[in-house]
């Protein structure tokens, strides 16, 4: 198993929106078994919270079978995240 993990950066100011933030609590739920447990995302800002453009917002982790695996599945959660905060 191939394990990865990225720190997500704001690519520009948010404030970080109750529904935002208890969307990505309920993606805190472990990985698969093939990913042996660790959550999805961690250090998740509280409600409230204003992040700078630029500054960590999260980490995201991914485990899969090939180095390709891992980086496809990151980039997947790192665009649901981007979504999530865009819209709120």
């Amino acid at each position: 198993t191939h394990w990865g993990k990225v720190v997500l950066f704001a690519a520009h100011d948010i404030v970080m929106k109750d529904g935002s933030a208890s969307a990505m609590q309920s993606a805190c739920r472990p990985l698969s078994a093939g990913e042996r447990g660790w959550p999805e995302l961690a250090d998740i800002p509280c409600p409230g919270t204003s992040i700078p453009a630029g500054a960590p917002l999260l980490t995201i982790f991914a485990a899969g079978d090939s180095q390709t695996d891992v980086l496809d599945r990151l980039r997947h959660r790192a665009a649901a995240v981007d979504a999530n905060v865009s819209a709120g």
